[in-house]
């Protein structure tokens, strides 16, 4: 009776130490770890209005006039305007364009992440002309100002171009 009450009491021993340990993983604690990811895209927004910088009608008694074009950049990076011109004012009746020197530009903001700004003639070429410059941020408001001197040595007509705006990453 005595080896079946030992059996019987080692039996229980293991037994409950089987209970404690399957309970002791039953209450625990577990941890799982996680990575959480994101990818920010790069994005850069450019507005500019009105489409149209009409200086309306001129002549040489009141040879200046000013006119304002207004843009917006958003950006979540450092980022660069630059304006580039398919040439200079032209009047295809007379055959005539009037200089780059006679419209020019000069830009203000009061934005502080506008970091810096243009002024004097519109350039050509594949980099265009430095209109502004800043840092992320979204809706920064910046006024382009053209102004045109003409004089009587331009001839009348109609004259034009295209200016082209890029807002980029420096």
């Amino acid at each position: 009776m005595k080896g079946k009450m030992r059996k019987v009491g080692l039996l229980l021993g293991v037994l409950g130490v089987l209970v404690m340990c399957m309970g002791g993983a039953a209450y625990g604690e577990v941890e799982r770890g996680v990575t959480v990811s994101a990818n920010v895209l790069p994005v850069i927004r450019l507005t500019v209005s009105p489409d149209k910088v009409d200086f309306g009608s001129m002549d040489p008694e009141n040879p200046s006039r000013t006119v304002a074009l207004g843009a917006t950049v958003s950006s979540n990076r450092y980022w660069e305007l630059t304006v580039t011109k398919d040439g200079d004012l032209y009047n295809e009746e007379e055959n005539y364009s009037i200089p780059s020197s006679q419209l020019t530009f000069s830009v203000t903001s009061s934005d502080q992440r506008v970091t810096s700004t243009g002024s004097g003639e519109f350039g050509t070429g594949p980099n265009g002309t430095l209109v502004a410059a800043g840092r992320r941020g979204g809706n920064i408001g910046l006024t382009v100002n053209y102004r045109l001197v003409i004089t009587w040595d331009d001839p009348p007509g109609q004259y034009s171009a295209t200016h082209t705006y890029t807002a980029m990453q420096p």
